[in-house]
């Protein structure tokens, strides 16, 4: 369209043709704008485009006029008429870009016609007819170049029209380029504004979504709002609620223990009752026994004198018959005084037995029954000659007494051997709780076939009571090149070296195995990497149970002497994987579950559907074995091709009678072989195998965790963390007897787990296990069979202390105090709590370890937790118990009773430090000893709520070591100020008159079970 308009010659607008000035002219060029006259622009534009200010016409100047004018030069040549006027001034304005160009957006960019350029062709004036001469000069107020000096000004009017025409011509061309632009800026203005309204429609239908969203948030949080707030209040109304139904089950539970404290003491002053009048029935049955037995041996005597004085005149009646005979009877009677003299140097015999008293039941019952025999004889004898001649008779009659006072002795010896077997099994008992109830021995295995270099370096220094083994560690090169090593020695109650053969060591198991026969539990341990010969040591053919087993039947039948019957029960079971098996039968697809039995009376243990079998010979025994070694479990591992996979425990029950007093007793023999110790790393166990070496470890440290529990005396043994020790629970503790055997190798390949399992065992060396509370060791007997045999519950501790209160120094004196105890002997007992605190602190070290890495000891994270927390508990119990023991020192006690709250007791006892007036104040009263004794019962308090299933902190929140380390750094000092307080008083500790009560009441073991 554009090309077919400026080809074709029609007119331009219809306006009227206008003289423009050069300057007007210049300047509509510049800005674009259309000469006037085209008005073909839309009125509907918002803002019209501005139209330049009317010029007045300019008056046509007359040829006079115009020729008074200061001719220009002329021009040179025609030639030069075409760089007369460079295109600056008009055609410039076709490649100067148009406002429609510079204004509009992308939009009208990318639409319509202004997208393009015009063509440089639309400001090329077209040809014409005039002559290039009638071209007037540039004028020198252009933009352009200044004319040059040879061009002259035209004088001739054709050629001035000629030029306004090929003015009119361009501003034609820019008038139609314009209205061209114009159209498609129009175009491109109607899609903008149709673009617009559909946007602005986008926009509108957009902010009614927003809102409607907007509204429907708001009702959103509303409702969230109100449900947060019914969720508080169903919260709080929930807390509440629990808070009252604990503070109800609380009261109901003291309700019921106070109903049960009195039920037991009325059960208790019933028993006491019950004893006492069926003591004093047994002791009147008694005394009507002897009157009935005085009594018939009174008619006996008369009978048998009426007898005589018959025979004696039945005999004097027949004197003449005898006489016939006398020397017969003379030869006899020769006869029967050798038989007298052989007699006589029997009862001699017999009362040397007597005095030595070490003459057999047997033989003396036989001898007895024997010189009865021949009493008879020789009564009848004496009966018959008494008429005969009277000397004979007052022989006979001397006789008699004699062999009655034998018969007395023999009685009274037979007597005194059955009380001294009683006395001597608690004289034997004395003596092994003087060595221990737990013991631990070790043995070295035999070298077998190894060559010397490839056996580890150990040495035995101490040759007199062979209690200690030196192990040289392994090779250790310094920085220098200088090879050396370490030398680790170890303390045993005994150490076997590896010549030792099962018969020597059979000699220390022996004395406990008659502490079993005597009534008490035993159990015996062996305990030891795989391939260090416990199974060869436990259950060979000249092993331990074989061994034990033949003692026990050899020392039951020379008890058998001594009126004692026993009978023996036996079972053999394993714990594989923390599971109970039965060793006497077969490997089943469905077999029946055994379950541990305890019986709080009786202190033994049973195990349901577990095989039983009577022991009546030692071949029962060995039939026992055989079977138990074929359906134990083993396997194959890196370091051991028949390895124990499983604890086996042969248990046998001894149950023994004495017919003559009554007495009875009830003993149980233990004797364990252990599954065999051994690191992961080690023996690269997988799968299945690996799953039995974290059981095997995790129940040989709760094994070891246990020992060192009963050892310290601790208030909570954790018997039931493993199955091996809740089976094993009355043969730990108590009274009862332990001994461990720990085997090594000598191999220098195996030196890392021997002085692994050297250290766990001179660990558990020290310990020394006493009975509780004082009290004496009893075995299980009863002295009436008719009895059921019960334990008294322990006495709860007294609850009458006083408040709290401060006594001035002054008038403390030795006397004792409000608790039981003077100030030396408190300061006595403060020096034991220490020796306890510092065994738990190793507790307390090695269970952070297993709390915050459970899985390299094998334990789950609750129970590595919940063992810390544990220790941690009773912990802070000894630390309490310290602080009261020191308090007493200074005659300040605090009442045991807990009213106001839970932790009212544990609150007051170290508000009682804050006084400025407490000697203590200064040591354990401020600073950082004080935050720490604060801290410490903050966790202790914590761990009890953690008891009661609440949420408490991680435990790396705290910071443990300094805790303990400046709560036993204020201990230390509190000794000395109690030991400075005690020497200036000048009182003499007495531990004799040390009658204050057990303060084990302190010590409070957290019920994880209930």
């Amino acid at each position: 369209m554009e090309a077919s308009f400026r080809a074709s010659r029609l007119p331009g607008p219809s306006a009227g043709l206008s003289e423009l000035s050069e300057s007007q002219h210049n300047a509509r060029s510049q800005s674009g704008i259309p000469a006037p006259g085209g008005s073909g622009i839309k009125k509907g534009l918002k803002r019209e485009i501005p139209q330049p200010a009317a010029q007045p016409e300019p008056k046509r100047k007359l040829l006079s006029d115009r020729a008074a004018e200061y001719p220009p030069k002329a021009p040179h040549s025609y030639a030069t008429r075409a760089n007369v006027v460079k295109g600056h001034a008009l055609t410039s304005a076709s490649h100067r870009q148009n406002p429609g160009q510079a204004s509009l957006g992308s939009f009208a960019k990318s639409f319509g016609p202004g997208r393009e350029r015009p063509s440089a062709k639309t400001s090329i004036r077209p040809p014409t007819a005039r002559p290039k001469s009638c071209v007037p000069p540039r004028p020198k107020t252009s933009h352009g170049e200044r004319l040059d000096q040879t061009v002259t000004n035209v004088w001739d009017v054709d050629d001035r029209v000629g030029d306004m025409e090929s003015q009119f011509e361009q501003l034609k061309d820019i008038v139609n380029t314009t209205l061209t632009q114009k159209k498609g800026h129009d175009d491109a203005l109607e899609l903008a504004k149709t673009r617009v309204a559909e946007l602005e429609d986008d926009r509108r239908k957009l902010a009614e979504r927003s809102e409607s969203l907007r509204i429907e948030l708001d009702s959103a949080r509303e409702q969230g709002h109100s449900l947060r707030r019914q969720i508080d209040d169903a919260q709080w109304k929930n807390q509440r609620e629990v808070d009252h139904l604990n503070r109800d089950h609380s009261r109901t539970i003291d309700d019921l223990n106070r109903q049960h404290h009195v039920a037991v003491d009325d059960l208790q002053r019933k028993l006491d009752l019950l004893r006492d009048q069926e003591k004093k029935q047994q002791q009147e049955c008694i005394q009507s026994m002897m009157r009935q037995h005085e009594k018939s041996l009174e008619d006996e005597r008369q009978r048998k004198d009426c007898e005589i004085q018959e025979l004696r005149s039945r005999m004097g009646n027949e004197a003449q018959d005898m006489n016939s005979s006398i020397q017969r009877k003379e030869r006899e009677l020769q006869d029967l005084r050798a038989e007298n003299e052989h007699l006589r140097s029997e009862i001699e015999r017999q009362k040397g037995l007597n005095g030595s008293l070490q003459s057999s039941l047997s033989e003396l019952s036989a001898a007895n029954m024997t010189l009865e025999a021949k009493l008879n004889s020789v009564r009848s004898q004496v009966e018959f000659l008494e008429s005969g001649s009277k000397a004979q008779s007052d022989a006979f009659a001397n006789m008699e007494a004699r062999l009655q006072e034998a018969l007395r002795l023999a009685e009274e010896a037979r007597n005194k051997l059955i009380k001294e077997e009683t006395e001597r099994r608690v004289l034997f008992n004395k003596y092994q709780e003087l060595k221990g109830n737990i013991r631990v021995m070790c043995r070295v295995r035999p070298p077998l076939s190894a060559p010397e270099e490839d056996r580890a370096g150990m040495t035995f220094p101490d040759e007199k009571t062979s209690a200690e083994i030196v192990l040289a560690g392994p090779e250790e090169r310094s920085s220098l090149g200088v090879v050396s090593r370490k030398h680790y020695p170890f303390e045993f109650d005994r150490v076997f070296m590896p010549q030792s053969q099962n018969e020597e060591i059979f000699g220390e198991i022996s004395q406990l195995v008659q502490s079993a026969l005597d009534g008490y539990n035993v159990c015996i341990f062996c305990y030891g990497q795989t391939g260090s010969g416990k199974t060869h040591t436990m259950s060979s053919n000249d092993g331990m149970i074989p061994r034990a087993t033949h003692m026990i039947y050899d020392t039951i039948t020379k008890l058998k002497e001594k009126s004692w019957e026993y009978t023996m029960e036996g079972c053999f079971v394993e714990v594989y994987n923390e599971e109970l098996n039965d060793l006497l039968v077969a490997n089943e697809r469905n077999p029946k579950r055994l379950e541990i039995r305890h019986d709080e009376a009786r202190k033994q243990t049973s195990i349901t559907n577990c095989t039983t079998v009577t022991l009546n010979s030692p071949d029962v025994v060995e039939t026992m074995l055989t079977e138990a070694q074929k359906n134990r479990s083993v396997a194959a591992t890196k370091a051991n091709e028949r390895s124990s996979r499983s604890h086996s425990i042969f248990i046998l029950k001894l149950v023994g009678k004495n017919l003559a007093t009554g007495e009875q007793c009830e003993g149980t023999l233990n004797l364990v072989d252990l599954a065999g110790s051994e690191r992961l790393k080690h023996s690269q166990a997988e799968g299945d195998r690996m799953k039995e070496t974290q059981n095997i470890n995790r129940s040989l440290s709760c094994l070891g965790d246990v020992i060192e529990a009963l050892g310290r005396g601790s208030g909570h043994i954790p018997y039931r963390n493993s199955k091996l020790t809740h089976l094993l629970q009355y043969s730990l503790g108590g009274n009862s007897k332990t001994l461990m055997f720990v085997m090594v190798s000598p191999l220098e390949t195996h030196l890392k787990e021997t002085l692994t399992i050297g250290l766990e065992g001179s660990i558990w060396s020290p310990f020394k296990q006493r009975p509780r509370n004082g009290a004496p060791s009893k075995p299980s007997t009863v002295h009436d069979s008719s009895r059921s045999r019960s334990v008294p519950p322990p006495a709860p501790p007294s609850t009458t202390l006083p408040m709290p209160n401060s006594t001035p120094l002054g008038t403390r004196t030795s006397t004792t105090l409000a608790a039981g105890l003077t100030p030396p002997q408190a300061l006595h007992r403060f020096e034991q709590a220490c020796q306890r605190l510092r065994w738990k602190f190793l507790d307390l070290e090695a269970a952070y370890k297993r709390a915050l890495a459970p899985a390299a000891w094998t334990f789950t994270p609750d129970d590595a937790e919940r063992n810390f927390k544990v220790d941690f508990y009773e912990f802070y119990a000894w630390i309490e118990q310290a602080i009261v023991l020191l308090l007493l020192v200074c005659a300040v006690s605090i009442p045991r009773e807990r009213t106001g709250g839970t932790h009212a007791y544990h609150h007051n006892v170290l508000r009682a430090l804050d006084e400025h007036t407490n000697p203590l104040h200064e040591v354990l009263g401020k600073g950082d000893v004080n935050q720490a004794l604060w801290k410490a019962k903050e966790l202790r308090n914590r761990w009890k709520d953690a008891a009661e299933g609440r949420e408490t902190p991680p435990l790396k929140m705290y910071d443990l070591a300094w805790i303990v380390g400046e709560v036993l750094r204020g201990l230390e000092n509190g000794y000395t100020v109690a030991t400075s307080m005690v020497a200036a008083e000048e009182i003499v500790v007495d531990d004799a008159q040390d009658g204050g009560e057990g303060w084990d009441w302190m010590v409070e073991a957290m019920d994880w079970e209930a």
